[in-house]
């Protein structure tokens, strides 16, 4: 117990040694002020790391949303990319077409003049009347209009029923021929229409128009007369077939 009063007299005298030194000291003033700083400084390192760690959230928020902007951005790229290559695509789609659409309109008007020629040497060939039609002419819908030979007067609607019907035969196989697609052709009653002066030049030339063609001819008796029935013998029918009514049935007779 004696020693440790002693060794507290001792410190406590020591301390005041100090003291006095300290408060003799030249520094004594700036020493408090280097307390007050230091104070000072410890605060703004308190303060400062709390700022720290509120950075360091606000960076790894940044740093996450410019990630996100950077994909998608990247993925505006490989979209612009694929629209850059769309409009190309559209491009030469949109040229194509207007290539296609001029080379279509070029057949279409070179198909319309051979039909317009064509139509034009068959119902010459046809008809009876010489020297009176001059040309024939397709609208862009195919409609087709007659016209006289010296006045080039439409005439289409002057024209007798027989030669329509000769007209629309023409047209018929001209369609035919300048398609390519040589189907057979069905005439009903082919000279129903046309007079007993005009019929044998009707039969003559339909045999020479329709050459390699198959063409059922469906007559009445009165229409498959001696003058007619003699153009269409053995060597231009592959068969002939008579139709009788017997008791209200149709039965066929060769």
């Amino acid at each position: 117990m004696n020693g440790i009063r002693s060794r507290k007299n001792a410190l406590e005298m020591e301390n005041d040694e100090i003291g006095k030194k300290l408060f003799g000291s030249e520094y004594t003033a700036q020493i408090a002020t280097w307390i007050q700083d230091r104070e000072i400084q410890q605060n703004l390192l308190t303060a400062n790391a709390k700022k720290v760690g509120a950075n360091d959230v606000e960076i790894q928020n940044i740093v996450e949303k410019r990630n996100t902007l950077q994909k998608k951005l990247d993925a505006a790229r490989k979209a612009d990319d694929k629209v850059k290559n769309l409009n190309r695509c559209l491009d030469f789609a949109t040229d194509a077409k207007a290539i296609v659409s001029e080379i279509e309109s070029e057949i279409i008007d070179e198909v319309r003049k051979r039909m317009e020629k064509e139509t034009m040497t068959l119902f010459d060939d046809l008809i009876w009347k010489k020297d009176t039609y001059g040309r024939i002419s397709l609208a862009d819908d195919y409609q087709l209009e007659l016209f006289t030979k010296y006045t080039d007067q439409s005439c289409l609607g002057s024209c007798s029923a027989a030669e329509r019907e000769l007209l629309a035969l023409a047209f018929t196989i001209a369609l035919h021929k300048v398609s390519g697609h040589d189907a057979p052709l069905f005439i009903d009653t082919p000279v129903g229409r046309v007079s007993d002066a005009n019929r044998e030049n009707f039969a003559r030339n339909l045999i020479a128009v329709s050459q390699e063609k198959q063409i059922i001819l469906s007559f009445t008796p009165s229409e498959f007369s001696k003058e007619i029935s003699k153009y269409f013998d053995d060597t231009v029918l592959s068969s002939k077939r008579w139709l009788s009514l017997v008791t209200e049935k149709t039965v066929e007779v060769n």
